[in-house]
C-alpha cells in the first residue's frame, strides 16, 4: 500500500473562513492574494488538495481556534472536507498559537491515525523569568545559572508549548525561547484494512519568519534579521533534540512544515556554519541519525533565486519575484527505505516547472498559496 504525506502553507488561509467555521469566505470579492479573490483561492486551495490525493496533509497557517470560542480549528478543516468532498475528512492540531493560525493536520480516518502526543515536560521557571520574556521570546541575558535549567543540554527536552534554554550567541549566556506557534507532534498510525501496520513520530514546524517588515534602515534590518536567524537555529535546535530523543528510543520520524529557512538562504548563515533545516537534519558523522530529504542541494540564479523552490515571493525593492526553498519533509533512515521511489519519492508541486501539461492544476496552485506543497510517498506492506 502506497501512502502520501504532504505538507503545505496555504496563505491567508484563515480569511476563506466563516465565524462559523463554514468555507466560505467573509468577504468573498476581496483580494486575498494579489489579483486573486478569496472565493477564488478557496476554490484553487480545494482543487489541489483534490489532486495531491494526500493520505495526510500537514496545513501550515491553518485557520486558527480563537479564545472566544466562535473559530474552531479542527471544524473549519472538516468542514472544508465535508462540504468538498475530501478524502482527507478529519482534522487535528496541538497545542494551540497565539495568533490567528495554526499547525493542523487532515488525514483519511481510513487509513491514517493521528493523536497529538506532546513530548517532554513544563521547564520549571519563576513568574518573574517568564515576565523577563521580550517580545521576540527570549532573555537576552539569563540571570540564572546554568545548572538551574539542568545543565548546558536540557534532556529531555522541553515541551513544545513551554521554554527552550539556547546559548544562541555563544557567550555562554543562556537565552530563553518560545515558539509563536508550538510545532504539532503527533503519534501517526498507519491502517491497512483496518488494522495498523506501522506507526511514526511527526512533527509538524512552523518556524520563525526572517521577515522584518517594520525595520526601515539598513542597520536596524541587519541587527533584526541577525536575531531573527538566532531564533530560528534555536527553534530547529530544539526540534532537533526531540528527534534525537525519538532516534534514542527507535521511533520511525518525520518532520515536516515551513522552515522559513533553508541551505544558502540568508547572509548570516556562513556565520552559523548551516542552515535551520541543515541543523535538523543531522550530521553526516551519524549517517544512521540522519534526516533524509532530497532538496538540500539547490542552486542558485541571480535573477530567479533558488532552484529548485518550494515559495516565491514578490521583492518590492526589485519588483521582482524571488524564489526561495524553505518547505521540507524529512524522514529517518528507515522510513526514506520504505520511499516508493528513492529520492524521487519527495515531490514539489511547483507550478512554474511541468505538471504534466495539466493547465487546471497548475492554474490552481499559483492562485492557491505563495507556498507549493512538497510530498512525500512510501510503501507499508504488501
Amino acid at each position: 500500500m502506497d501512502v502520501r504525506t504532504a505538507t503545505w502553507n496555504i496563505e491567508h488561509f484563515n480569511k476563506l473562513f466563516s465565524d462559523t467555521n463554514a468555507p466560505e469566505p467573509p468577504r468573498p470579492d476581496e483580494e486575498t492574494r494579489f489579483r486573486i479573490t478569496a472565493q477564488r483561492q478557496l476554490e484553487a486551495a480545494v482543487t489541489v488538495i483534490r489532486r495531491l490525493d494526500p493520505d495526510l496533509l500537514l496545513v501550515i497557517e491553518a485557520p486558527g481556534t480563537s479564545q472566544s470560542g466562535t473559530r474552531d480549528t479542527v471544524e473549519a478543516l472538516e468542514n472544508l472536507a465535508r462540504v468538498n468532498g475530501l478524502r482527507c475528512s478529519r482534522a487535528a492540531i496541538g497545542f494551540n498559537s497565539s495568533g490567528h493560525q495554526e499547525i493542523a493536520v487532515m488525514f483519511d480516518p481510513e487509513r491514517i491515525t493521528v493523536t497529538h502526543a506532546p513530548d517532554g515536560a513544563p521547564l520549571a521557571m519563576t513568574r518573574t523569568a517568564l515576565d523577563a520574556l521580550d517580545d521576540a521570546g527570549r532573555i537576552a541575558q539569563l540571570p540564572l545559572a546554568l545548572d538551574t535549567l539542568t545543565g548546558r543540554k536540557v534532556r529531555p527536552a522541553p515541551r513544545f508549548d513551554t521554554i527552550y534554554p539556547f546559548d544562541s550567541e555563544d557567550d555562554r549566556l543562556l537565552e530563553l525561547y518560545r515558539f509563536t506557534r508550538p510545532p504539532f507532534e503527533a503519534r501517526v498510525g498507519v491502517l491497512q484494512d483496518g488494522a495498523e501496520q506501522m506507526a511514526f513520530r511527526m512533527i509538524g514546524a512552523h518556524v520563525k519568519s526572517k521577515g522584518n517588515y517594520d525595520v526601515k534602515d539598513d542597520l536596524r534590518d541587519d541587527i533584526k534579521n541577525l536575531a531573527n536567524r538566532r531564533r530560528i537555529l534555536a527553534e530547529c535546535s530544539w526540534i532537533r533534540a526531540r528527534v534525537e530523543e525519538y532516534l534514542d528510543a527507535g521511533e520511525t520520524v518525520l518532520v515536516a512544515g515551513d522552515f522559513n529557512d533553508g541551505p544558502g538562504l540568508g547572509y548570516h548563515e556562513r556565520s552559523f556554519g548551516r542552515s535551520a533545516v541543515e541543523l535538523v537534519a543531522g550530521v553526516l558523522s551519524t549517517p544512521d541519525r540522519i534526516l533524509w530529504t532530497n532538496m538540500l542541494k539547490p542552486s542558485w540564479s541571480g535573477s530567479k533565486g533558488w532552484s529548485p523552490s518550494t515559495a516565491s515571493f514578490y521583492q518590492k525593492d526589485s519588483g521582482k519575484f524571488f524564489n526561495a526553498l524553505i518547505d521540507f519533509i524529512l524522514v529517518s533512515r528507515d522510513l526514506y527505505a520504505r520511499g516508493t521511489d528513492g529520492l524521487d519519492s519527495w515531490r514539489i508541486w511547483d507550478p512554474w516547472r511541468s505538471n504534466d501539461d495539466d493547465e487546471e492544476l497548475t492554474k490552481a496552485l499559483k492562485d492557491a498559496s505563495d507556498h507549493y506543497p512538497v510530498t512525500f510517498d512510501f510503501t507499508v506492506g504488501g
